[in-house]
């Protein structure tokens, strides 16, 4: 809403672009609605009987970071890898620990993974950072996991036949397959598996209480869902949200294939949304997501000697909402193609096998845009009142040079009358030297004149002599042409509704507008309606203008002001603003600068003040200031009990003062007895000159000190902590800084009314030789790899 109190909607998203029109896409990577590119494809022509004959030969493999190849084996019972593309030298994978309980590497062996007897392995996937699965199939239906870096190896049985398998970021394991039910009927479902083994092997004791389960999460399968795949299931993959099966189905007219969607839910009962696949495609036997939105479909080279050795690829975009795939323009060329299959690797990076070896699928980079196109934008903006005047648009937008966009526009009241509300070209978008009209806000790109940046447009009609736009919905068409290099694009649009209108406001009657729009009008405008626009150019100008002057006071708040205005602040308001810290520290300390300088010298305050230098290590218990006072010693001695508690697990050594806030006491010396009483009855020793210089001794031990505990990643700020109570503590005060070693010690909580921190594990460390602690700073770890001892390079020879 700006001053004038008129408000605006907006379009800035892929559901606020969606149209009819093939010729124009939303850019997911570039936030941008454009022209789709219209590049010719050169797609292999093959039939479906031999793409599914060249698919059940086509052996599934992966790639690691390493360039080695894994693959199953021919007879269908090993996972094997070799060192790279070149090699013909397979080996076994080889993973998990025969013997749990080895205590040297002499007694740890490793076995190789292999399928049940009587049964073969069907596919193969990588995935979730170091994982790889198989499916294996025949007598016995199983899953097999694998961990690269740790070696291990696990399985569980499956209630169905698994014929396809992939693994998403999260370590879940997707299967499809079939099964029969009951009657004997064969059934398609879907299934997920989830789980690995417990860090170290576990042996209950056999008195004493123990886990009726020892591992709840270990490897098996959560649930199987019912899914129709029509007459065969070809391939499946996964991105950040979705799980994707290609399927397809023969009819009389031929062979159609579709794409079976689900979102990556942990629920069984997840809908599936079925997408069927344009027609013109060539028919497909595998698929991997390339880009956010788009879906590669690998098709079979022909099996005859043609002269075209290089083929496309064909890519798809999906539009989720609508729930439909079509065709992208850009061309996604292969080199040559050997197996009709992708490769999974663990980068993310979609590779097709080519005869030179595992090549990455990228669009050619030379773009070819249609010189024109025409969109009708399906979403309506709906400004909840009938015959508004709607007032101008805004757009954040790039016109290259040679690249033209003409917006035209139509409102009405009813919805099922839209279509007989006219077309009214718009006039053509100009530019402004704003990065945007709202205050203070950058926009999405750099002005740049006339090319890139902020437009304008004064809604209204072609002609007539009331040019007024009315109506509750407005509907835009968008017409964009280039010169085939370059196309225009819009990331946002913002409508604003109703017109402020300074004639109406500010003039007296007769010079109002009297007449209302019609349809069809084509007199000249009078002069209400020039004087009326006129006006609205004039407002245009001035509005923004206005905008940030109402809007000035963001320039005062910490929150919203300037990087560069941060300093003047800190100048106005008396504060020290390190302008080494962070732009959101400096922001959070002089938005408290005010309580914090009423709350100097306090506990509060100095939480506070802590609390910000450390980005929250206060609230996350990262950073805890103690008083000593709450570490006294109450409890002297307690006949038969040793309160000694360097190794007590639940104290490790904090408890300096046995119980200080709660507990009895029984005091057996008058030492002791004198400070108990300095504590609870302190007028009762007042004539005693050595009760007296005892009593001022214990409250010396422990009065006006504080020590600062950082645990964890907090122990790198020691030197903003210190800076910070130097500024904050009075000079009387004593006070320390201590790093803990634990971050989670139970016994502080009842012992100091503090909570204990719980933190991730930190990343472990290079490791250093003669520097650093095996085991306590560093492991020696696997590569990520399929064969961790082909990972490393060989020492050269030497003398």
């Amino acid at each position: 809403m700006d001053s004038n109190r008129t408000s605006f909607l907006v379009l800035k998203a892929a559901g606020d672009f969606v149209s009819r029109s093939l010729k124009f896409v939303w850019d997911g990577q570039q936030q941008a609605f454009r022209l789709e590119q219209q590049q010719a494809h050169f797609f292999p022509e093959i039939t479906p009987e031999q793409a599914l004959l060249a698919w059940q030969n086509a052996p599934a493999r992966i790639i690691d970071n390493f360039g080695q190849i894994g693959a199953i084996s021919a007879d269908g019972k090993r996972f094997q890898v070799k060192a790279d593309w070149q090699s013909s030298h397979w080996l076994d994978v080889r993973a998990s620990n025969d013997n749990p309980d080895a205590q040297s590497i002499d007694q740890l062996t490793l076995a190789p993974l292999v399928a049940p007897d009587f049964s073969q392995f069907t596919d193969l996937a990588l995935g979730g950072g170091s994982l790889a699965a198989l499916a294996a199939s025949g007598a016995e239906n199983v899953l097999i996991v694998m961990d690269l870096q740790r070696r291990w190896q696990q399985r569980c049985e499956l209630d169905f036949v698994p014929q396809r398998l992939c693994v998403d970021s999260r370590r879940r394991v997707w299967l499809a397959g079939s099964y029969a039910d009951g009657g004997g009927n064969p059934r398609s479902a879907i299934a997920m598996a989830q789980g690995e083994p417990l860090p170290q092997a576990y042996h209950p004791p056999a008195l004493a209480f123990y886990p009726q389960t020892a591992n709840p999460h270990a490897l098996q399968q959560q649930w199987r869902q019912d899914v129709e795949f029509y007459d065969g299931l070809l391939a499946m993959c996964v991105d950040q949200d979705f799980l994707y099966l290609l399927v397809y189905r023969q009819t009389a007219a031929g062979y159609r294939q579709h794409l079976l969607m689900r979102a990556l839910s942990d629920a069984a009962a997840q809908p599936i949304q079925d997408v069927m696949l344009p027609e013109d495609l060539p028919f497909a036997v595998d698929c991997a997501v390339v880009a956010p939105d788009r879906l590669a479909l690998l098709a079979p080279k022909p099996a005859s000697n043609t002269e075209r050795q290089q083929w496309d690829c064909p890519v798809v975009t999906l539009d989720k909402q609508q729930g439909t795939a079509r065709l992208s323009g850009e061309r996604y060329r292969m080199l040559s193609l050997q197996s009709p299959r992708f490769m999974v690797g663990l980068d993310g990076k979609t590779r097709y096998q080519s005869e030179q070896g595992p090549m990455q699928l990228l669009p050619l980079p030379q773009a070819r845009f249609p010189r024109n196109g025409v969109c009708i934008l399906d979403k309506a903006l709906d400004a909840g009142s009938p015959d508004l005047l709607w007032h101008r648009l805004y757009l954040e937008a790039c016109i290259p040079a040679g690249c033209a966009l003409q917006v035209y526009a139509r409102a009405y009241d009813d919805p099922d009358g839209k279509s007989q509300a006219d077309w009214q070209l718009q006039p053509e978008p100009l530019w402004l030297p704003l990065a945007s009209e709202l205050p203070f806000y950058a926009g999405w790109k750099t002005p740049q004149q006339p090319y890139q940046g902020l437009y304008q447009i004064l809604l209204q009609r072609q002609s007539g002599a009331c040019r007024e736009l009315r109506g509750r919905f407005l509907q835009l068409k968008l017409q964009m042409s280039g010169d085939g290099r370059h196309t225009p694009a819009i990331h946002a649009i913002r409508a604003y509704v109703p017109r402020f209108s300074w004639q109406q406001q500010y003039l007296p009657r007769h010079f109002h507008q009297l007449e209302r729009p019609v349809a069809g009008d084509r007199r000249p405008a009078n002069s209400a309606d020039f004087r009326e626009r006129l006006l609205a150019a004039l407002e245009g100008q001035l509005t923004p203008i206005e905008d940030r002057v109402a809007a000035g006071e963001m320039l005062a708040d910490p929150q919203s002001a300037p990087a560069p205005q941060l300093q003047t602040l800190a100048g106005l308001l008396g504060v020290e603003l390190p302008e080494h810290w962070p732009r959101q520290r400096q922001r959070d300390w002089l938005s408290f600068s005010g309580q914090l300088q009423r709350q100097r010298g306090t506990m509060a305050g100095l939480c506070l003040a802590l609390d910000i230098a450390t980005d929250g290590g206060v609230s996350r218990g990262q950073v805890i200031p103690v008083e000593h006072f709450r570490l006294r010693r109450t409890l002297a001695t307690i006949l038969g009990l040793d309160l000694s508690d360097e190794q007590h697990p639940l104290t490790l050594g904090t408890g300096q003062s046995g119980n200080s806030i709660v507990g009895d006491s029984l005091i057996l010396s008058a030492d002791n007895a004198r400070e108990f009483l300095a504590l609870l009855a302190p007028e009762l020793i007042k004539d005693n000159a050595d009760d007296q210089r005892i009593v001022a001794e214990f409250f010396d031990r422990y009065s006006h000190r504080l020590t600062v505990i950082l645990h964890g990643p907090a122990g790198e700020q020691q030197a903003g902590v210190r800076r910070i109570l130097q500024q904050q503590l009075p000079a009387h005060l004593q006070w320390a800084v201590k790093t803990s070693d634990y971050s989670f010690i139970p016994g502080l909580s009842p012992l100091l009314q503090i909570d204990s921190y719980l933190q991730r594990t930190p990343a472990w460390r290079k490791l250093i030789l003669d520097r650093i602690h095996l085991g306590r700073d560093s492991l020696l770890q696997n590569a990520i790899a399929l064969a961790p001892e082909l990972a490393t390079a060989p020492e050269p020879a030497g003398d």
